[in-house]
């Protein structure tokens, strides 16, 4: 629709000789900055004293790539293992605005300079070097693919395509055209309850939704049928304040995200739509009109003035919040020593092509060697080992990856790594431990109950692991999993240092919900006993009995995990004293 709007009104402007540069770049200052610049002075002037301070951090910086053009670059490098949840990314949604801000950069200097078949040709091409862009990317990395201009241009430049044709009225049967009317409709609902998460987009999927909403374009209001309704007035205003809504919207979701606890109920996003709306109104109303359609007060030099001077005071503000996040506005010292307590317990980890061998101990005392291998919620304990057993007379090594548990010719979840690169390199770690005679016992653990797809293929994996090493004469411990739970800590000390609540009964489950949600380990376990692999509980080490004899995310001291699945170093030192067996037979 953009692409389709802009290019329209700009050919028929270079027809009539009134385009120009610098009036098209101002127009867009004019209908865009100012309910932008409107939306991020309330947020920040609200969450100065309402985020935690790593939070404001990341905040004020999508701020600044935000009023420079570049928050889809800036929210593409935010993805990882540990990267904060979309949901609580106040400013994600801008990355399409500043997509399409880069966008129409260019295009109004193509049309400057090309007449109207060389434009249309040298769009289609561009959109046919777009589109394939996009699909080769989609096979290789689809966060790239989502967020990039050079692989979403081609659906702007679709809607340009549409413009270079002048519209004729239909020549069919007026049934047939009726019956059309409806088919562009039916496809974009079907696509809106049909496609989710998983499905890849941007790519083949997308073509569907721009081919139908550019047969509604092109024939507009020439075609009687399903266009009517669009031109009812409830939709007409939802038109009107679209983009005000589309910048509050996300932000008012992400707050009340940002401080809950769980899936919010269907009422509460009925309320939180109509907040959004509401925001919308008095933006539209009192930001948006006024700069639109006062132009003779508020003149093209005034909008310049106005738009670099906000840009500077949103810089200056951001920059601010970026560097003095170390005052922590209104956090008291109960919730400072909780933010102390929220590290990530872990070890270094294993590059995916490295050699074993280059792996250094964490520490060495002579004597033989222990290898704890795993993914994250191995390299969790790492912290806890070390500080208990840094004197025993063995070395101690750690091999990690996240997402690469120790089963074979298995890889779940691929976040950090392809899946023949995974499986590679746990054939690389299981061949190396059974070839070095020096590596005595091997600790398997795991985030066990993430392990997802075939189960006899899992099983089998982690049985030719137990049955390589037993062969190999090798001590064996497989480390159950410690509870996970269904909130994050830093979830209570954000509600902590905003509101005073201190309750968090969320933070706890039962022995019994415990062993329910573990089935994948129950299943392990069998396979760990059948080769006398030994087994160490660190969850029995994390039983509160004040909490009516639960596991409980935080203790006495402090919080003793990182998220809701990680423990923190607190956590990982109690959790320690599970390997005594392991590490007392060396001795100290």
């Amino acid at each position: 629709m953009s692409g389709y709007l802009i290019t329209s009104i700009n050919l028929a402007e270079k027809a009539n000789g009134s385009f120009s540069l610098s009036d098209f770049w101002i127009k867009r200052i004019r209908r865009l900055f100012p309910a932008l610049f409107f939306m991020i002075f309330v947020l920040l002037s609200v969450f100065l004293f309402l985020l935690l301070p790593e939070d404001l951090e990341r905040m004020c910086k999508s701020v600044i790539a935000v009023l420079c053009l570049v928050s889809n670059w800036f929210f593409l490098h935010q993805s990882g293992y540990f990267a904060p949840s979309s949901d609580e990314q106040f400013l994600l949604h801008t990355w399409s605005l500043s997509v399409e801000e880069q966008f129409y950069i260019i295009l109004p200097v193509m049309i400057w300079f090309l007449n109207k078949q060389q434009f249309k040709a040298f769009v289609i091409v561009l959109a046919l070097c777009s589109f394939g862009a996009c699909l080769i990317m989609g096979l290789h990395n689809q966060e790239v693919n989502y967020f990039l201009l050079t692989t979403r241009a081609w659906e702007l430049f679709f809607g340009c395509i549409i413009a270079c044709w002048e519209k004729e009225e239909p020549k069919y049967p007026y049934k047939k055209i009726y019956l059309t009317s409806f088919l562009p409709v039916l496809i974009l609902l079907f696509i809106a309850f049909y496609y989710n998460a998983s499905t890849p987009f941007p790519g083949i999927f997308t073509v569907p939704v721009i081919l139908a909403t550019g047969f509604i374009i092109y024939f507009g209001g020439k075609m009687p049928g399903s266009f009517k309704i669009l031109e009812v007035h409830p939709l007409v205003f939802i038109g009107k304040i679209s983009y005000s809504f589309y910048l509050w919207h996300w932000p008012v979701f992400a707050l009340f995200y940002y401080f809950s606890y769980g899936p919010s109920r269907w009422y509460i996003r009925v309320l939180l739509v109509v907040v959004a709306f509401l925001l919308s109104c008095l933006s539209f109303y009192f930001i948006e009109q006024p700069f639109r359609k006062n132009s003779l007060i508020i003149t093209n030099k005034k909008m310049v003035i106005f738009y670099i001077a906000s840009l500077f005071v949103g810089l200056g503000v951001s920059y601010f919040g970026i560097y003095s996040a170390g005052v922590r506005f209104s956090i008291n010292h109960e919730v400072i020593r909780l933010l102390d307590s929220l590290n990530f317990a872990d070890g270094p980890r294993l590059d995916v092509i490295g050699d074993p061998k280059k792996i250094k101990p964490l520490f060495k005392n002579g004597g033989k060697n222990v290898v704890l291998w795993g993914d994250s919620h191995a390299g969790h304990f790492v912290p806890g080992i070390v500080d208990r057993y840094k004197d025993s007379k063995c070395s101690f090594y750690y091999y990690g990856l996240g997402c690469a548990p120790p089963i074979a010719d298995y890889a779940r979840g691929i976040r950090l790594t392809t899946k023949n690169e995974t499986i590679a390199y746990t054939d690389k770690v299981l061949d190396y431990l059974i070839a070095n005679q020096s590596l005595d016992s091997i600790i398997l653990a795991g985030f066990w109950e993430s392990c997802d797809g075939d189960i006899t293929e899992i099983l089998d994996g982690f049985e030719k692991v137990c049955s390589k090493l037993n062969d190999a004469n090798k001590k064996v411990y497989f480390v159950m999993d410690v509870p996970r739970f269904s909130v994050s800590p830093v979830k209570f000390v954000r509600r902590r240092n905003a509101f005073g609540i201190s309750e968090f009964k969320e933070g706890e489950i039962s022995v019994s919900e415990y062993n329910r949600s573990n089935l994948v380990q129950s299943k392990l376990l069998a396979v760990a006993e059948k080769y006398n692999v030994k087994i160490l509980d660190p969850s029995s080490k994390l039983l509160n009995r004040e909490f009516g004899n639960k596991f409980s995310i935080w203790n006495n001291s402090g919080l003793v995990y990182f998220d809701d699945n990680h423990l923190n170093i607190a956590g990982s030192i109690i959790c320690s004293g599970v390997f005594n067996e392991v590490f007392e037979q060396y001795g100290k």
